[in-house]
């Protein structure tokens, strides 16, 4: 198509998910991009790992990486697993920028890169929140291995707004620009409050759902030490968990 001029349209370039490039990048960079882009508005203190998705020399998202809040409860998933032998992918935010199957092949990608240059590490950790993102096709796709599905009540819905928050936004980070934004919005005062306080003003309500956990290996040998099931897919429908972008299907 030419332009009235009758010069050619510019060429507009496709990207497609093999363009990524997927590599560390400081706190300070990731962090703030984490702010922007999740749903949840937080980025978490005690991430080890981020990894910034290039396209040519932008970045796009980031995935962090860092022990699970309570990690003696989730060693015994995996037996005799190191105090330092695992890691939770606590954080996984992307623009619009980034092509379809970004999400799948950079889990894909992160779990090589992680296996390969630090040996310590023996498997991955990570929840799929069908309230905000899906059941987790995602993790599906990279070969993660589904492991737990249970209701989840820790996302919340402010309808006044049209925001939805974390509930451990709400309390443990509650002090944060977040909630001091959150409550300039609302008109009331900038204090904690729990969830249920917030439901009780009328301002919140839980939103229904399920949380979905996914668990990938460095080696069949770590496999074998699981100590709780695999689930198959099946699974999914067979709860009524089947969601995306928080709408069941």
């Amino acid at each position: 198509m030419a332009d009235p001029a009758g010069r050619p349209a510019p060429h507009k370039m496709t990207i497609s998910a093999k363009d990524i490039r997927l590599m560390p990048i400081a706190s300070r960079d990731a962090n703030p991009l984490i702010q922007r882009l999740h749903y949840s508005g937080t980025y978490t203190r005690n991430a080890q790992l981020h990894l910034g998705a290039f396209i040519g020399d932008q970045c796009h998202g980031v995935m962090s990486f860092g022990p699970p809040m309570d990690k003696s409860k989730v060693l015994p998933l995996v037996r005799e697993t190191p105090w330092s032998g695992m890691l939770e992918l606590a954080r996984m935010a992307f623009d619009d920028v980034l092509p379809k199957n970004a999400e799948s092949r950079c889990l894909a990608m992160a779990r090589r890169l992680i296996f390969a240059h630090y040996p310590q590490i023996e498997w991955l950790l990570s929840y799929s929140d069908g309230t905000q993102s899906g059941h987790g096709t995602i993790y599906q796709a990279a070969g993660f291995d589904l492991t737990q599905i249970r209701p989840n009540r820790t996302i919340y819905e402010f309808p006044t707004v049209g925001r939805r928050y974390a509930a451990m936004t709400l309390e443990a980070h509650w002090s944060g620009e977040t909630v001091r934004q959150l409550c300039a919005d609302l008109d009331v005062p900038h204090e904690y409050r729990t969830r249920t306080t917030w439901c009780k003003m009328g301002l919140a309500r839980p939103l229904p759902g399920y949380q979905l956990r996914y668990m990938t290996f460095r080696d069949q040998s770590v496999r074998d030490r699981l100590t709780v099931p695999i689930l198959p897919s099946s699974a999914i429908d067979d709860v009524g968990a089947r969601m995306v972008r928080g709408q069941a299907k």
